[in-house]
């Protein structure tokens, strides 16, 4: 049994708290001071209004952290609720009201069912949260499409409001924060997440759902004031980040299973990071400079809150039986008996091989870092940039690929060996760590855009990736080639045994010291698909991997992994990913919108974590009856 640490414990009112507070005063000087940029009451008027929904967010994100768990739900939430509003309110009064107070209500509903997930079934939060944010997505991609339809106009709510108006409720929302910090409910709350993952049991529950909710309500109202704000615009151009968000959780010390924290240190960081990015557009800087400056904010956050974190502190999820049956089995056998009796059985023979094969290797990518308990949010990121660099920086020509590809390929590495090695160097949940990596990455792809707008793929590429009626794509065989050989590694003897030991427990420095590896795999492989993918396309697939994402999540959780604990068969990808690949083709054969199968699958991922985690708690018990129910492992 590995010795673990608990997480740190720090007084709320601890200095280490409030780096936001220095921060936040030497940009405010330097706005003042920049020749003819200084703030009056009307600029920081709009500084504060801009911030309010950060600083909202920031401080229901903080109550998770501080129960212990993940909230991955955040943006979506408010983007959910700010189309909610934007596509229902009307030009009166009474229609802005109720439709805002049912947005808030709607997000202290979704936090309220993330809670009792996490609180009473002990689900990982990691994985509850993030099929959930995909449920919330699909809706709002659909309220969205909507809008664009049949748009309504409404005036903007805060220009009824004078300038004094948002300094008064970032004072409110102060003051709410210092009694989160030090009321009961807020020591209650801290109480809980003290002791790790394994100390709390069901007693603890209402506390943790109570944490879940306040946060949703704080998601619903951001999102409403995001929509006074914009008034009738696309409700998914300008949204809350979750690096935003988190970075001004760590700016308030907080930071999952390492340390506890400050809710108003978090607010105080909300608002500089609300003054960075003012400030950003003050000084007439490009548009990436802000989220480059937010990574690196939160990776700097990350850096300091584990600096002085033991080396066994408990960052890797403890294991738990593998469940008894993945759940592809009765699934894929539901889907042929649906297929026979609706006789849409001929969709399948339309599935396109590299779609099937673009699908595959995302979903080993996912699963060769699900195996060691943790998830990685920045593969998507990696796809869109190696495609987008691939198209402009070889300018469509040929050439230019003998020395691209191979670039791409190593960066796409050693960005997933960043990521791996984030536990070891940061000493902070590797979630977040690829987070603020995915935003460098968006960063980076917007620069390559800016910089060398070639938009079409090179002729040989596309030529690789072009099926023709008497002969399949080059790329097929390459797709079948890779899939073989990551699936032929993990039949190896020694991989199984390895995969068996993660299912032990004692097994956590192991998995924490082999992450860099599976990482680099993960980020070699999601490069390639986004090279391939330029290819496919012909152009650069800036949000080509989105219809790919969901799907391999998907598989990989009927394969029998779970998102937040450690284990599981990458041989059950074999008949998962034809399974998702078969669905969704499925839904379009049915003319469902793009939407509607993010709703649908999102919903299947979110009862298959369900079903998943209730299987293994079953096991729990069986195994060891004497022992108090302890929460499954998280993120």
């Amino acid at each position: 049994m590995v010795d673990m640490q608990l997480p740190k414990r720090r007084s709320w009112h601890d200095p280490r708290n409030f780096a936001g507070v220095p921060l936040l005063v030497v940009l405010a000087a330097i706005c003042q001071l920049s020749p003819g940029r200084g703030l009056d009451v009307g600029g920081i008027s709009i500084l504060l209004t801009s911030a309010t929904p950060l600083v909202i967010a920031a401080i229901g994100q903080t109550q998770i952290v501080l129960a212990g768990g993940q909230g991955l739900a955040a943006g979506s939430t408010a983007l959910l609720v700010n189309a909610l509003v934007i596509t229902h309110v009307s030009q009166n009064t009474s229609s802005i009201i109720l439709w805002s107070f049912l947005g808030i209500l709607i997000g202290g509903a979704i936090g309220a069912a993330n809670g009792l997930l996490v609180g009473f079934l002990r689900l990982p939060s990691t994985a509850v949260t993030l099929s959930t944010s995909f449920i919330v997505g699909g809706v709002t991609l659909g309220l969205a499409d909507a809008a664009a339809v049949a748009p309504v106009e409404s005036q903007t709510p805060l220009e009824l409001l004078g300038t004094a108006a948002p300094i008064a409720i970032i004072a409110v929302l102060l003051a709410v924060s210092l009694v989160l910090d030090g009321g009961g409910i807020g020591r209650r709350i801290r109480a809980v997440g003290q002791d790790g993952w394994s100390a709390i049991d069901r007693r603890d529950g209402v506390w943790v759902t109570l944490a879940y909710v306040i946060a949703g309500l704080g998601y619903g109202i951001s999102g409403v004031l995001e929509a006074a704000q914009t008034g009738p615009t696309d409700p998914l151009t300008d949204g809350l980040s979750l690096a935003e968000i988190y970075a001004a959780v760590v700016l308030g010390g907080s930071v999952p299973y390492v340390r506890q924290g400050s809710t108003f240190g978090a607010a105080i960081g909300a608002l500089f990071i609300g003054e960075m990015s003012y400030g950003a557009s003050l000084l007439e800087l490009p548009d990436y400079t802000a989220p480059i400056l937010v990574a690196a904010l939160l990776l700097a956050g990350l850096w300091r809150a584990g600096a002085g974190v033991g080396k066994t502190v408990l960052l890797e999820p403890p294991a738990v039986p593998i469940t008894r049956l993945p759940i592809v089995w009765f699934t894929l056998s539901i889907f042929c008996a649906v297929l026979a009796i609706i006789g849409h059985a001929s969709a399948l023979f339309r599935i396109d091989p590299l779609i099937l094969g673009f699908a595959g290797l995302l979903a080993l990518a996912e699963a060769s870092v699900v195996v060691t308990g943790h998830f990685d949010m920045s593969l998507p990121a990696i796809t869109a940039f190696a495609g987008a660099a691939c198209v402009a920086l070889s300018g469509g020509f040929d050439g230019p690929l003998v020395w691209l590809i191979p670039a791409l390929l190593a960066t796409g590495t050693a960005v997933g060996i960043a990521n791996g090695a984030s536990s070891l160097v940061l000493r902070a949940p590797r979630v977040l760590a690829t987070i603020a990596t995915s935003h460098l990455l968006e960063a980076a792809s917007a620069i390559i855009a800016i910089t060398a707008p070639y938009g079409f793929a090179p002729s040989s590429l596309m030529t690789f990736m072009n099926t023709t009626s008497s002969n399949p794509a080059p790329a097929l065989y390459c797709l079948a080639v890779m899939l073989g050989l990551g699936l032929s590694l993990a039949a190896l003897p020694t991989a199984s045994r390895w995969l068996r030991r993660l299912t032990g427990d004692s097994s956590a420095q192991e998995a924490r010291q082999v992450a860099p590896i599976l990482h680099a795999f993960a980020g070699f492989l999601a490069a390639a698909v986004g090279i391939m993918l330029a290819g496919y396309g012909g152009s650069s697939p800036a949000s080509a991997t989105d219809p790919f994402t969901l799907p391999s999540l998907l598989a990989i959780e009927l394969a029998g992994f779970t998102i937040g604990r450690r284990g599981g068969n990458p041989w059950m990808l074999v008949l998962s990913v034809p399974l998702v690949v078969g669905l969704d083709t499925l839904m379009v054969a049915l003319g469902l919108s793009y939407p509607a199968r993010v709703v649908i699958m999102g919903s299947l991922l979110f009862a298959s974590i369900v079903i998943q985690g209730l299987d293994v708690l079953v096991i729990s018990a069986i195994r060891r009856p004497p022992r108090p129910l302890s929460p499954l492992p998280d993120e």
